[in-house]
Parts: C-alpha cells; sequence; structure tokens
C-alpha cells in the first residue's frame, strides 16, 4: 500500500508516465 501512495505522490510531482513505464519502475524498487 505505501509503494502505491508513493506512486501517486510522484505522478502529482512529476508529468504523468506511462501505466507501463510505472510498473516497470515499481517492478524495479522490488
Amino acid at each position: 500500500m505505501d509503494i502505491k501512495i508513493h506512486t501517486i505522490n510522484n505522478k502529482k510531482m512529476f508529468p504523468p508516465v506511462e501505466l507501463e513505464e510505472l510498473e516497470i519502475m515499481i517492478e524495479e524498487a522490488y
């Protein structure tokens, strides 16, 4: 859950990123 909140905060700070790129970033975070 913490990671989902983190990604939402990143969306507000950075320009919109494609969902595929977001998923890759989340996978790399693990």
